[in-house]
């Protein structure tokens, strides 16, 4: 009988145990930053991080004798807002992060400046027509013969589908104006001659020391022994031209890069009024 009702009582003690985390960790979640995406809060943030914080993390986020916190890094950026703040307070245990008694509002002043540096295009307010810009990728501006979005265009390229969540709107306009600057894995240009003279060039998908695969201009896999081969040249530029783009056309195809997710979309509040639902 004592076995058995120690066996009951365990997962209730483990219960007992868990919930004050859990619910830490839910209070963590919905305690949000009482200061928001306000730019001045931001610009506040950054004195007080050159000031504070840059010697370590380095004066834009880069990282160095601490871990970098700029540019999209999913620990940070998947952080809750009052997990940032506690440890901006409290600091780590057993690391080289101290405690920094600052008042609360400088506090969330850096969890703002933290939050502005690993925004990406999707979170700012990025200015260009989005239509136009769609228009352009699909039309004129031949993007959708190599890169495709939501099903739409080719395999050439990276698939951009969820571009506005991967890359803040600097990287973006980085990769339009000089494409090739940073040349995204499985996407390098490659050219091959065979043994009987014929020539393709894509991008390399594998490659070993014995055998290659290309995907071609035309979309299709090649695949070949290096033994049969003449030539292979590995090209150091990105197969993407720099596009001939006028100001307001390379704006607009920001906007529409930049809006892309693939997270659904949020639904708007419904008031409920008189038994009737009212959209806001």
């Amino acid at each position: 009988m004592v076995l058995k009702g120690t066996i009951l009582a365990a997962p209730l003690v483990f219960s007992l145990f868990l919930w004050p985390l859990a619910q830490e960790k839910e209070e963590s979640k919905e305690v949000k930053n009482p200061l928001g995406k306000d730019k001045a809060a931001s610009t506040a943030g950054r004195e007080i991080y050159g000031s504070t914080c840059a010697a370590c993390h380095g004066t834009t986020g880069q990282g160095g004798r601490g871990p970098r916190l700029a540019d999209a890094v999913r620990g940070v950026r998947d952080m809750p807002d009052k997990k940032v703040f506690d440890v901006i307070k409290e600091g780590i245990k057993g690391t080289q992060m101290p405690p920094f008694s600052l008042p609360d509002t400088e506090i969330w002043q850096l969890v703002s400046f933290i939050r502005s540096v690993n925004a990406t295009a999707i979170d700012e307010d990025v200015p260009g027509d989005v239509a136009a810009g769609k228009a352009l990728f699909l039309g004129s501006g031949k993007c959708s013969g190599c890169h495709m979005v939501r099903g739409q265009g080719g395999l050439i390229g990276p698939d951009l589908s969820n571009l506005g969540v991967e890359l803040s709107a600097k990287k973006i306009e980085e990769a339009l104006k000089d494409p090739s600057a940073t040349i995204t894995p499985g996407f390098a240009w490659v050219s091959v001659v065979t043994r009987d003279g014929r020539s393709i060039s894509g991008v390399a998908k594998n490659n070993s020391n014995h055998s290659i695969q290309i995907l071609d201009l035309e979309g299709n896999f090649d695949f070949f022994l290096k033994k049969d081969l003449k030539e292979v040249v590995h090209h150091k530029k990105s197969l993407m031209p720099k596009p001939s783009l006028s100001d307001r056309e390379l704006q607009d195809l920001m906007a529409f890069l930049s809006s892309q997710s693939m997270a659904p979309p949020v639904e708007p509040v419904k008031k409920i009024e008189h038994g009737k639902e009212n959209a806001p």
